[in-house]
């Protein structure tokens, strides 16, 4: 599981795959718990960008394990502006790849944050633009 992921809760609509048993711990010894939540979630599918101006969006690729968890985000902002996504798997035209897409950032440097709150990485979004960060490897790369 990346490190940068949350691991306090799944998400209720986070299914194991068909045939799958539940895992009641994952490496490391995080339990996941069942999350029931009262609005549904997009869950994967296509993602909504709304850039243009000081607005950025966000493309995070993560690895197939972090799917269901959330990436947190704070901003260098004044004062800071903290955010969070769902990590979905979604379907592309090469086969289906796991990202975190914040689809509406406002312009400037993002620090990426561990369960603790720590910042691991930092990224710059620019308006009218979409970045994509890769935090599939150990130490991920920043690709614009």
């Amino acid at each position: 599981m990346s490190e940068a992921c949350r691991t306090n809760h799944r998400h209720r609509d986070d299914t194991p795959e068909r045939g799958a048993e539940p895992a009641s711990a994952p490496p490391g010894g995080v339990v996941m718990s069942s999350w029931t939540e009262l609005h549904p979630h997009v869950r994967g599918g296509p993602a909504v960008l709304d850039i243009g101006g000081d607005i950025g969006a966000l493309v995070v690729t993560m690895r197939p394990e972090d799917r269901g968890l959330e990436l947190h985000l704070r901003s260098d902002h004044q004062p800071p502006v903290a955010v969070h996504t769902g990590v979905w798997r979604r379907r592309t035209p090469s086969g289906e790849i796991t990202t975190a897409v914040f689809g509406e950032l406002e312009h400037g440097w993002y620090g990426v944050l561990d369960a603790s709150g720590s910042v691991i990485r930092r990224v710059r979004v620019r308006g009218g633009e979409v970045t994509e960060l890769d935090l599939t490897g150990p130490t991920g790369s920043a690709v614009r």
